[in-house]
Order: C-alpha cells, then sequence, then structure tokens
C-alpha cells in the first residue's frame, strides 16, 4: 500500500469513526429522553 492509498484509507476510517461517534451521542439523547426506557 503506498501512501495515496493509506491516506485514502485513513480519510475513509475517520469519517466512518465520526459518523459512529454522532450514532452514539444521538442514541445517548434518544434513551435519556425516552420516558419508556
Amino acid at each position: 500500500m503506498d501512501k495515496k492509498e493509506f491516506i485514502a484509507f485513513n480519510n475513509r476510517f475517520n469519517r466512518f469513526i465520526l459518523a459512529f461517534d454522532q450514532l452514539k451521542k444521538i442514541n445517548i439523547k434518544v434513551v435519556l429522553t425516552n420516558p419508556l426506557l
């Protein structure tokens, strides 16, 4: 894997991590505001 490929992979990976983090925050808010849980 050369440097360009590595950077492209890294960018995709970072975006995935950020999206996952956003999802977790949204889920936590839903749990906290849902009186049924």
